[in-house]
């Protein structure tokens, strides 16, 4: 487990930076976001600050009006490559769990199994 402040844990603060960031990045003012998420310019303002976090629906709203995926409000760039990975792992299991004949067991046996003999390397015979 991490610490407070760490990856795992984020502060209400870094939060607050990156909306305030993707806030000014699109040009609006904390106004026009509010409008756009349905709360108060002060609520907006808190958030930006630190005062406190969106929650619930508050917290959906403003992923969606600033264009980007929850994870990143609150992990930043590490909560977007964590959603991929988790999408790509998903879709690995999927392909495993019903493969092609053959096809993913001799991708594994060239690429894992036998990497010594990977890129088309052939043993010398005797």
């Amino acid at each position: 487990m991490g610490m407070p402040g760490s990856a795992q844990y984020p502060t209400i603060e870094k939060m607050g930076a990156r909306i305030r960031r993707l806030r000014k990045g699109l040009g609006l003012t904390q106004e026009e976001l509010g409008v756009k998420v349905g709360v108060k310019e002060l609520a907006v303002g808190d958030w930006e600050r630190g005062k406190y976090a969106p929650r619930g629906e508050n917290f959906v709203a403003l992923a969606d009006a600033l264009g980007v995926p929850p994870h990143y409000l609150l992990y930043g760039e590490a909560g977007v490559y964590r959603e991929a990975i988790e999408e790509i792992a998903a879709i690995v299991d999927r392909a495993l769990a019903t493969p092609a004949p053959g096809a993913v067991t001799d991708e594994i046996q060239r690429t894992v199994l036998s990497p010594s003999d990977a890129g088309g390397a052939k043993k010398e015979e005797a």
